[in-house]
């Protein structure tokens, strides 16, 4: 994983509380829609994020997925918009 000036960070857990969104599968033209990293979760395949969508929804994502593009906004400035991964 990289941060957005491109060094490496090791520590999944600084990107708690910022928003996220990851590219959709099915349309790789798209994205999903914007939800906040809730915190870091173990799973058997690696550390995960645990997130959360506006509408309630949660999901779990896996940090180290190259496949899933993600992008990421702070929620201390998100005009300054989203910044891949």
């Amino acid at each position: 994983m990289t941060e957005e000036d491109g060094t490496a960070t090791t520590d999944p857990e600084v990107r708690v509380r910022q928003y996220v969104r990851r590219l959709d599968l099915r349309n790789p033209h798209r994205y999903t829609p914007w939800a906040q990293i809730a915190m870091t979760v173990p799973s058997a395949s690696g550390i995960c994020w645990l997130v959360c969508f506006i509408d309630g929804e949660v999901d779990v994502w896996r940090v180290d997925d190259e496949s899933a593009g993600y992008q990421f906004r702070s929620t201390d400035s998100p005009e300054t918009g989203a910044q891949s991964k």
